[in-house]
């Protein structure tokens, strides 16, 4: 009875463990690709967490446009000899063969993983980088396209290298093929691209589209307008953002209305409103602002393109001001102030004031700005019939 009470026990701690164990295999297979880190709590030496870990760590380097970090490589090396027939035995040769500067070796061998496990990302992040790298970008952007279908989060994690292969290569038609088909891996290459204003002709070329359906600039094109603006490309800035605004009738200032428009800044009104106040259109032609007196605040601004000469802003308020409030008008890029309008302390007023452009003053940037007095007060007004005028002085 003793004996087979042992045997029933020796049993039933052999079916537990092994059910830990396919468990465990079962989590570790789930969680590998999406999660690694959490994964490798549980298991921390098998084989998929060790790939996923390193090809995480590498894609997060490629993203810092960095060679793979050495402790990536060593857990792919790990992984192959805990399992010398997956596929990751081919990617540690592969890597050996590419840092030994043979890269035929190393595409047979990367080659070979990615037939073995195709809807791995490892093989095709390798084969794509060596494709890129000699030449080859026809085959480089399919294997990429591919891994950001495959990866969480794959078309930022790509991106990095699509963008640095279109500034180098000029490669419009195969970057447009690889796009037609992926709309997010376009918005995130353009995006990318966005963030050096000297891109601006690249990504229009590349895009394949300038507005979203509902009328607004697409994402890159409102990353990229103040960084022109920024870089004293102002002219440059303007074209792009007339070319999607779709608007006629521009005056001196855009929107004086203060009304909803799917134009996008600087050259349309940018609001704000956080803690320190802020700043919208009421729907009546009139600018609602609301400033919490705490610290300095710009509540609205737009940059202007005024030519030589002599103007007017005027303007009706609604409110106390109380002298917290004025607008601003800066030289872009010398930040050389043009004038400064102090809003009163009289309710029902009309502000205006003259003020002249001179040559060397090509872009103007004008501002509502809130300023904090010793004692915190609230501001509550709205500015409409604002109007700016060329030439005459007469009020």
């Amino acid at each position: 009875m003793a004996t087979l009470t042992g045997r029933l026990i020796y049993v039933g701690v052999v079916a537990l463990a092994t059910a830990v164990f396919v468990i465990r295999d079962a989590y570790v297979a789930a969680y590998a690709g999406p999660a690694p880190r959490r994964a490798a709590a549980i298991w921390p030496d098998h084989p998929q967490v060790l790939l996923s870990k390193a090809l995480t760590d590498i894609g997060l380097a490629a993203v810092k446009r960095k060679p793979p970090p050495p402790a990536a490589l060593v857990d792919i090396g790990r992984a192959a000899r805990i399992a010398p027939l997956g596929h990751d035995a081919f990617l540690v040769r592969g890597v050996a063969a590419e840092q030994a500067g043979d890269l035929r070796r190393a595409e047979r061998a990367f080659s070979a993983a990615r037939l073995r496990a195709p809807r791995e990302a490892g093989p095709r992040y390798f084969l794509s980088e060596l494709y890129l790298r000699t030449g080859r970008g026809a085959d480089g952007l399919r294997e990429l396209a591919t891994l950001a279908r495959l990866l969480p989060n794959g078309s930022e994690i790509v991106a990095p290298s699509l963008a640095a292969y279109a500034t180098s290569s000029g490669d419009i038609a195969g970057l447009k093929a690889a796009f037609r088909n992926h709309p997010d891996l376009e918005r995130r290459v353009l995006i990318e691209l966005a963030k050096d204003p000297s891109n601006a002709d690249l990504a229009m070329r590349l895009a394949s589209r300038m507005r979203e359906p509902d009328g607004s600039a697409v994402d890159w094109v409102r990353v990229i307008l103040p960084k022109l603006v920024k870089a004293g490309q102002v002219e440059h800035a303007y074209r792009l953002w007339d070319a999607v605004d779709g608007e006629s009738g521009k005056g001196l200032l855009f929107n004086p209305s203060f009304r909803p428009s799917k134009a996008p800044p600087p050259f349309n009104w940018t609001y704000r409103s956080d803690s320190t106040g802020f700043a919208e259109g009421n729907g009546k032609g009139g600018l609602h602002v609301l400033f919490y007196g705490r610290e300095d605040s710009v509540l609205a601004n737009q940059t202007l393109l005024l030519p030589p000469g002599r103007y007017r802003l005027a303007m009706k308020v609604d409110g106390n001001p109380g002298g917290m409030l004025r607008w601003s008008l800066t030289c872009l890029p010398s930040t050389a102030e043009l004038f400064a309008l102090e809003l009163g302390a009289s309710a029902q007023t009309k502000p205006a004031i003259h003020f002249i452009v001179g040559s060397g003053c090509p872009a103007q940037l004008l501002e509502l700005k809130g300023r904090a007095g010793e004692m915190a007060r609230q501001v509550d007004i709205t500015i409409s019939r604002l109007t700016l005028t060329e030439g005459s002085y007469g009020q």
